[in-house]
């Protein structure tokens, strides 16, 4: 048994989560409830994401891919075309004297 004594707020789950219970719960032999009880997620938001799915409303985002960085000591080249106006050096303040 569990009790809630605060208050509990909805859980946020990634695309990928999702995805990968649904696959496990899928699984030839898969138990659905057990697979929701592992997870500590309802058996029918399981069931509701199965549907998505299903329906493609539910699908991975491209995958995460590095890009090649070039560092050059002149700092970024400008597009052909367009003048390049040197930025002014940041300027400290004053300090007030306290007195």
């Amino acid at each position: 048994m569990e009790i809630i004594t605060g208050i509990e707020r909805r859980r946020q789950w990634r695309v990928e989560d999702k995805l990968r219970m649904v696959a496990e719960a899928e699984r030839p032999g898969a138990c659905f409830v057990e697979v929701a009880r592992r997870h500590e997620v309802s058996s029918s938001m399981l069931w509701a994401w199965r549907r998505q799915v299903r329906r493609g409303r539910l699908v991975a985002g491209p995958a995460a891919m590095f890009v090649p960085l070039q560092v050059s000591p002149d700092g970024p080249a400008a597009p052909p075309g367009t003048a390049v106006v040197p930025m002014a050096a940041p300027t400290q303040a004053n300090p007030v004297a306290a007195g």
